[in-house]
C-alpha cells in the first residue's frame, strides 16, 4: 500500500459518511415535514383568528373551528381571536421537540462499534473504500457528525411542533345576571389553576435542576398575569338590565 492510497481511504471513509449525515440530517423533514396541521377552536365558535410568529402574520383563520397548515418552527406561535360581543382574546403557543428527536439522538450510539484499531470488523467492508484499513469507519464517523445531521432538522423546525389542537374560550362583554357572570368567572379561574397545576407537574418532570426554581417562577408570573387579566376583563363586563 503507498502513502498515497493510506491517506486516500480514510479521506473516502469520511466523504461517505458526510453524504450519509447529510441525508440523515433530512429523514426527520422527510418523515414529518416542514409544516404541521394546527386545530383552531373557540368557545363560542365562529371567531376569526390571526396567527403571529416572530412580529408578522402568517395565517388567517376566517370562522373557527378550522384547521390551518403552518410551517413548524421553534418560534412562539400567537393566536388572536375576536368575535361580536366578546372581548379579544389571545394564546401564546411553544413548541416542543417532537418523535424524530428520539431516534436522532440515538444516532452518536452507533460509533461505539465501528472505531476500533487497524483491521477491525467494519460492515461496510466491500461497500465503502478504506472501511477495513480506518480505525474510524463510516458509522463511527456518521455518529460524531450526528449532532451536526440534528442543528439542521433544528434549525429547519423539522424536529419541533406545536400543540395540534387549541381550544380558547371567550370572555362575553354583556350577561344576562351578575349570576352568571360571576359563574362564568370562577371557571374561568379554575380552568387558570389547573393549568398552573398541569406546568408545574411538566416542569418537574422535564426541568434541568440548575433551572427548576427559574422555570417555577416564571410559571407563577404566568398563572399570576392570566388571573389578572381575567379581573380586568370582569370590570369591563356590562349586566344587561334588559333580559
Amino acid at each position: 500500500m503507498t502513502a498515497s492510497s493510506s491517506l486516500t481511504e480514510p479521506v473516502a471513509t469520511i466523504c461517505c459518511a458526510l453524504a450519509a449525515a447529510v441525508a440523515f440530517s433530512g429523514c426527520a423533514t422527510i418523515v414529518y415535514g416542514l409544516t404541521q396541521t394546527l386545530t383552531v377552536a373557540t368557545d363560542p365558535p365562529g371567531a376569526g383568528c390571526t396567527l403571529e410568529r416572530k412580529g408578522g402574520d402568517i395565517a388567517e383563520i376566517t370562522l373557527t373551528p378550522a384547521e390551518i397548515e403552518i410551517a413548524r418552527s421553534q418560534f412562539d406561535l400567537t393566536i388572536r381571536c375576536r368575535k361580536e360581543g366578546y372581548f379579544d382574546a389571545t394564546s401564546k403557543l411553544t413548541s416542543d421537540l417532537s418523535g424524530p428527536i428520539v431516534g436522532a439522538t440515538s444516532i452518536p450510539n452507533l460509533a461505539s462499534f465501528a472505531i476500533g484499531g487497524a483491521g477491525a470488523a467494519n460492515p461496510f467492508v466491500g461497500l465503502v473504500p478504506g472501511a477495513v484499513s480506518s480505525g474510524l469507519g463510516v458509522i463511527g464517523v456518521l455518529g460524531l457528525l450526528a449532532p451536526l445531521a440534528l442543528a439542521v432538522d433544528v434549525g429547519t423546525g423539522a424536529l419541533v411542533e406545536y400543540p395540534g389542537n387549541v381550544s380558547i374560550r371567550l370572555v362575553p362583554k354583556k350577561f344576562p345576571s351578575a349570576v352568571v357572570r360571576d359563574t362564568f368567572f370562577a371557571q374561568m379561574h379554575a380552568g387558570i389553576d389547573a393549568d398552573a397545576t398541569a406546568l408545574a407537574a411538566r416542569i418537574n418532570e422535564s426541568c434541568v435542576r440548575a433551572r427548576c426554581a427559574r422555570e417555577r417562577a416564571e410559571a407563577d408570573v404566568l398563572t399570576t398575569l392570566r388571573r389578572a387579566e381575567l379581573e380586568r376583563l370582569r370590570t369591563l363586563t356590562e349586566i344587561d338590565r334588559r333580559s
